[in-house]
Order: C-alpha cells, then sequence, then structure tokens
C-alpha cells in the first residue's frame, strides 16, 4: 500500500464492522517517485483487486486526479469481473498530456458498483512539473 495511504488502507481493508469490503482495492506506482517532465509522459501502477464475497463480482474501477484544492477531474473508468475470492491484479498506464496543469496530485482508485457508491479506495501522489 502507498506509504502516505497506510492509516486509510487500513480502516477501509477493515471496515467499521470488522470485516473486509466485498471488493478490496490496492493501487502502488511502478516506479515512485512519479515526476512528469514538462512535455508530458506517462506512469505506471499495479492495481489489485481482491474479491471477499462469496460470489462472482462484476464491479466498476475508476481513477481522479485530485489537486492540492480538491478539486476532481477523472482519469478513466473499467468494468471488471473478479471470480469469488480471488484476485485480479494488472498493470496500467496514465498518460499526463502537455496540457496538464503542473503540481503535486493525488492518483485516486476506486472500486465499486457505480462510481458514485464506492466500496474501497486507495491513492498515491505524483508531480507534473
Amino acid at each position: 500500500l502507498a506509504v502516505s495511504n497506510i492509516y486509510n488502507n487500513l480502516i477501509l481493508a477493515w471496515g467499521t464492522q470488522g470485516a473486509p469490503p466485498a471488493i478490496d482495492v490496492e493501487a502502488t506506482p511502478n516506479n515512485p517517485p512519479i515526476v512528469i517532465p514538462p512535455p508530458g509522459g506517462s506512469f505506471t501502477f499495479h492495481v489489485a483487486l481482491q474479491n471477499n464475497s462469496g460470489t462472482d463480482q462484476t464491479v466498476k474501477l475508476w481513477a481522479h486526479f485530485i489537486t492540492a484544492t480538491g478539486a476532481s477531474r477523472p482519469a478513466f473508468v473499467m468494468n471488471v469481473t473478479i471470480p469469488r475470492g480471488q484476485t485480479v491484479a494488472q498493470n496500467l498506464t496514465q498518460n499526463i498530456s502537455l496540457e496538464f496543469p503542473t503540481g503535486q496530485f493525488t492518483y485516486r482508485v476506486r472500486t465499486g458498483t457505480t462510481t458514485e457508491n464506492f466500496i474501497d479506495s486507495d491513492s498515491f501522489t505524483f508531480t507534473n512539473q
């Protein structure tokens, strides 16, 4: 888990009733710290989704860029099917265009049944120069 999120991930991983969420998400940058140079670029990260339920689940996986002021900008949305009791994992690449604003950002990855109803969340930071 991302070092800056250990506390949040422990709370989310065990939920409020002492049990893990139905789907647990973990997002970890492959080569931290992430610094995008002025002409733009990309970063890769590893996402793992663990199905803690007794049935197969099809969920949404999505990410947002969060600015220092808390403003949110969507990055991607996809559907993922996870067999019961299994973990699916994949490396993903996020492109950052030349027009993307400079500064420090949080990259927040969530999973849930809809983008308005998330089950679990993880995040890490990156800098765009």
